[in-house]
Order: structure tokens, then C-alpha cells, then sequence
């Protein structure tokens, strides 16, 4: 007796219709994603050139102290010296120069940062302590 020899086909792979629905989801994930990742970046390098201009301002009554000598930064001079931590565009306002003692105390004031696309930040030097506050 002769055994049949049956021949089985396995298929493999995936269906057209297949790829096709997982290349929408993934197409409608990436449009979600991409727009609030874009955002995200943005709001990211703001914060970052904030906390670089906090911190140099922060470090101004060290800078008076170590040197022995007043400090006395007007808008420009405060200008020149945040230009790497500013982003391009960005003015330096001052209501007042801002003055340190040789022993780094503060006399205090208010720095306002306006950057090119119209957004403005206000920061106030306390008196004495020179302490950076919003």
C-alpha cells in the first residue's frame, strides 16, 4: 500500500491588511507624540537658560567678595555678562544698576529678562543677602 504523501503549506508571515493597520497606528502614535515632544523641548531649553542666568545672578555677591572689590553691573554690563546663558534676542533691563559691597552684600533690585519672542521675566534681588527671587 502506498501512503499518500500529503502536502501541508504553513504560511508565514503577515497579511497585507495587516501591515497596513499596524503602520496606521503607528503613523496616528507618531502624530501625537511628535507635536507635545516639540513643545516639551521647548519648554525644556527656556527653563534651561532661566536656571543658567538664576545661578550667574546668584553667584554675583561671591564674585564681589572673592575680588575685594564693589560691584557695580548696569544693564549693559550684566547684559555682556549673561550673553552666553541668554538666548539670541534677549534684553537685559535693569530698574536700578546693581551694586555689591566688597563684602558681597547686595543693595538689591530687579532684573527683567525679555527675550525675542516677547515673553518677559522678572527677577528681584533681595537686599543684603542677594538672594534671586521671581
Amino acid at each position: 500500500m502506498r501512503k499518500l504523501l500529503r502536502v501541508q503549506f504553513v504560511t508565514r508571515g503577515f497579511t497585507l491588511l495587516e501591515l497596513l493597520v499596524v503602520l496606521s497606528i503607528v503613523a496616528l502614535t507618531t502624530g501625537l507624540i511628535l507635536p507635545s515632544a516639540s513643545r516639551w523641548l521647548s519648554s525644556a531649553r527656556e527653563r534651561g537658560w532661566q536656571q543658567e542666568v538664576r545661578a550667574e545672578l546668584a553667584a554675583l555677591p561671591m564674585r564681589a567678595f572673592r575680588s575685594g572689590e564693589p560691584l557695580a553691573l548696569d544693564a549693559a554690563a550684566l547684559q555682556k555678562l549673561l550673553r552666553e546663558q541668554l538666548p539670541a534676542g534677549a534684553a537685559v533691563e535693569l530698574d536700578a544698576p546693581l551694586r555689591y559691597s566688597a563684602a558681597g552684600v547686595a543693595a538689591g533690585g530687579v532684573v527683567q529678562v525679555r527675550s525675542a519672542d516677547g515673553k518677559s521675566l522678572r527677577w528681584r534681588v533681595a537686599p543684603s543677602t542677594g538672594e534671586i527671587t521671581p
